[in-house]
């Protein structure tokens, strides 16, 4: 079962309708009333595969963890602006008249909670009934203190202005059928007040913290959804792939995905890959069943201990065992990990780091800005437990 939480003018009209096209006409509710209650919603997902709708407060409160949510968030200025136009249109709405009467700048002044910060409200509210605090300690900073949980509750959390590549790496992903392309449904033109909302924008950028804040979250988790996506459906690697660090010539080996700078030859003729400029380095792994363990060299890291490359499986959080050990007389360290028989055939892991400087940091002559945090060699895969 899916719900789509539709948070107002964020591209939910549009990708309702596509994703619809994935489930039997009859499984699907989209584009209806609003969700009134937690019942209803319940009532919805006994009937629907997929339901789409805009969601009140607490309505999702203790709901079902195998319902999995989509949630649209959208560039806040965006946001503002269409919003504005939005009231500006319909004369039905209670907001018409003070936005017509006041203009934007006055009406911003006056119900700006009608306007900023929008969508990290809509996104708290409906999993939390709003206490006291709320209106005690000042809207804001509830939302703030709830809005990790809230976000980390939402299995596709995406920017509106990924809609058209979502609809074509969700079927990659579900196994459901392709969705229609290129259709859209409420698109809101060019207003004449929307240089009038940049520009006041640009002025008090504090009124939107929380909206950027959760549009950034947004992008971060959908460029690492649509990579695992693309990293399952891709056929294995092969050992002439330039992602290669070892190869055992049978079909075996380790490759180095995100995470990782280009490889480069040294002058001694040996391979050498630097993690970063990120804290997190993938690697995939496909091994016979006696090679057991991970093993690469260190010729060098920046600002921490050797005990602090930690490996995970990619799916898990239990750290894997590790070995450390000097490699003859010199300053290099052979790391090697445990690769317990659960884990599978082709395994995806991650390193993690506690940092991710620059030579600059360490050594201001170098002029190095480069972030990174530790270089590798002579990976291999060993059978020796």
């Amino acid at each position: 079962m899916i719900y789509y939480l539709h948070i107002p003018k964020t591209g939910g009209q549009t990708l309702a309708t596509r994703l619809s096209a994935a489930f039997p006409r009859d499984r699907s509710w989209i584009l209806q009333a609003d969700i009134r209650n937690q019942s209803h919603l319940r009532d919805l997902l006994r009937k629907h595969d997929f339901v789409e709708g805009h969601a009140g407060v607490g309505v999702l409160r203790g709901l079902d963890p195998a319902v999995d949510i989509i949630c649209t968030v959208r560039d806040p200025v965006t946001h503002v602006r269409s919003l504005f136009a939005h009231i500006l249109r319909e004369p039905r709405l209670r907001l018409h008249a003070p936005a017509r009467g006041l203009g934007f700048r006055r009406f911003a002044q006056h119900y700006g909670e009608h306007l900023f910060n929008v969508q990290a409200d809509s996104l708290v509210k409906v999993f939390e009934n709003r206490d006291l605090g709320y209106y005690r300690d000042g809207r804001d900073l509830w939302i703030l203190q709830r809005l990790g949980a809230a976000a980390r509750r939402v299995r596709w959390l995406v920017p509106t202005e990924q809609i058209d590549d979502f609809c074509r790496w969700w079927p990659i992903e579900t196994g459901r059928p392709a969705v229609p392309g290129g259709l859209r449904v409420n698109v809101a033109q060019a207003a004449e007040q929307d240089d009038e909302v940049t520009a006041f924008v640009r002025e008090n950028p504090h009124r939107l913290s929380l909206d950027y804040a959760l549009w950034s979250m947004a992008q971060q988790r959908y460029d690492a959804w649509r990579a695992a996506v693309a990293n399952a459906a891709a056929p294995p690697p092969d050992e002439l792939h330039a992602s290669c660090a070892f190869s055992d010539g049978k079909g075996h080996g380790i490759w180095l995905g995100r995470g990782w700078y280009a490889r480069a030859m040294r002058g001694d003729g040996t391979a050498e890959w630097w993690a970063g400029p990120s804290a997190i380095s993938d690697l995939r792994v496909r091994r016979s069943p006696d090679q057991v363990r991970l093993c690469f060299e260190v010729p060098a890291l920046i600002g921490f201990r050797h005990e602090g490359i930690n490996l995970y499986p990619a799916d898990g959080t239990k750290r894997l065992p590790a070995r450390i050990a000097p490699v003859g007389e010199g300053p290099i360290m052979a790391l090697s990990f445990t690769l317990p028989p659960e884990l599978g055939e082709d395994i995806r892991l991650q390193i993690q780091v506690p940092r991710v400087a620059s030579f600059l940091e360490v050594i201001p002559p170098s002029g190095d800005g480069q972030r990174q945090s530790f270089a590798t060699q002579n990976w291999s895969l060993g059978t020796a437990a």
